[in-house]
């Protein structure tokens, strides 16, 4: 019987960051349909390897999605993940509508959330149930 193809394949990642070598050689299949818990000492590089996946640190190696999706250039409704922390000041009078429009929609705020950028909102705040947060401000939640 053989494994199940997994949904994400990393081979020999490597990253780089300020000249210093934080990972190096990381080889990992990360199953489909299964919670994967990550663990590791401080510093020890797992949230470097997290923000290689979603391309928010530069890497060599090869990080392959098996979900069909073309992960080539990734979006939030490709992949995501929640960090330990959030830098957001508490006085910004940012909404969770807002926040998520933020990520969705490449226009700035101040001109308008398009209807169907309101829409998926929606549709993933429901999905969730927190419809009734949409105009929660962020540093409340």
């Amino acid at each position: 019987m053989t494994a199940p193809r997994p949904l994400v394949s990393v081979r020999n990642l490597q990253v780089t960051l300020g000249g210093r070598p934080v990972l190096v050689g990381v080889d990992a299949d990360l199953a489909r349909g299964k919670v994967t818990a990550l663990i590791g000492l401080n510093g020890s590089g797992k949230t470097t390897f997290l923000r290689a996946l979603v391309r928010e640190y530069p890497s060599r190696g090869d990080i392959r999605f098996h979900c069909g999706h073309d992960h080539s250039q990734p979006t939030p409704q490709h992949i995501g993940y929640v960090p330990q922390r959030l830098a957001l000041d508490a006085r910004l009078p940012l909404t969770v509508k807002d926040f998520l429009a933020l990520a969705l929609s490449p226009r700035p705020l101040f001109l308008g959330i398009p209807r169907a950028v309101l829409e998926r909102i929606g549709a993933m705040l429901k999905r969730v149930g927190m419809s009734d947060h949409i105009h929660t401000p962020v540093h409340g939640l």
